[in-house]
Parts: structure tokens; C-alpha cells; sequence
């Protein structure tokens, strides 16, 4: 039951909200952001990925995984949220208090002239929210943040 209890207060410190910032900025204004704002987040640099640029926190206790995807233009493209699945219901009803929805798990909302779309997915032990600039040319199948 405390395990449960410190997810949800753990869930509501780092609200969904704080992700929509990060489309269009800099690394370097990334990492300024978080030690600032989500100083329970800590910046994991053991990992290597030759195919994807991406920074990598981790919660304390290890329940909560952000990646925020560098594009090649050295911006966020797309920010991937993973946690575990305890507190999906007070998250889905959170993003959908915040967004506008486009379907089930699916939500829109607009920054610095974007249109962002928020993709909740639920597994079985944990669920991912997504998040990505829509873009509205054809696409090439080549979406780095999905």
C-alpha cells in the first residue's frame, strides 16, 4: 500500500503537463528544465543508442522512465513517458483535464504553433505516454519518437 501511495504522489510531482514544453527546445534548455523542475528526475547517462539521440531520467524509485528525442536539428521531437501501471487511471483522467481528445487514449493540443499529439498506451505491467509533433505533410513511415 505505501509502494502505491509514493507512486501517485510520485505521478502527480512530475505532471504529463511538464513534456509539452519540451517539443521545439534545445538540450541544453532540457536539461536546465528538469534539474529545475523535476530535480526527483535524474539524468541516466549508462546507456548508448547508435540509432536514436535521446536523454534518459529516471525516477528515484524507478517507476517513472522519460526519453526526450534530440532530432538531428538539436531539438526535442518527441518525448516518451513510461511508468508503472498503478496510477494509469488518475493519468488518463489527468491528460484528458488537459488536452483536447482525438479518440480513445489520444489527445491534441497546441505549442509554440505545433500540434502535438499525447498517445497513452497500456501494457501489462506498465504504460507509455508519447508524445510527438503532428506533422501535417505526408509522412515517410520514419517516426523517431513513436
Amino acid at each position: 500500500m505505501r509502494r502505491y501511495i509514493y507512486i501517485i504522489i510520485l505521478l502527480f510531482s512530475f505532471a504529463a503537463a511538464g513534456a509539452q514544453d519540451f517539443i521545439g527546445l534545445t538540450e541544453g534548455k532540457i536539461k536546465e528544465f528538469m534539474a529545475t523542475e523535476n530535480p526527483g528526475m535524474d539524468l541516466d547517462q549508462n546507456y548508448r543508442n547508435d540509432q536514436f539521440r535521446y536523454l534518459k531520467y529516471v525516477s528515484g524509485g524507478g517507476d517513472e522512465t522519460w526519453l526526450i528525442f534530440i532530432g538531428e536539428n538539436g531539438k526535442c521531437n518527441g518525448v516518451r513517458i513510461t511508468c508503472d501501471t498503478v496510477a494509469v487511471a488518475v493519468k488518463i483522467k489527468e491528460l484528458g483535464r488537459l488536452y483536447e481528445s482525438a479518440g480513445d487514449n489520444r489527445w491534441n493540443f497546441h505549442s509554440r504553433g505545433d500540434e502535438i499529439r499525447v498517445d497513452l498506451k497500456n501494457e501489462t505491467y506498465f504504460f507509455t505516454i508519447t508524445y510527438r509533433r503532428i506533422d501535417k505533410r505526408v509522412g515517410s513511415g520514419n517516426n523517431r519518437a513513436a
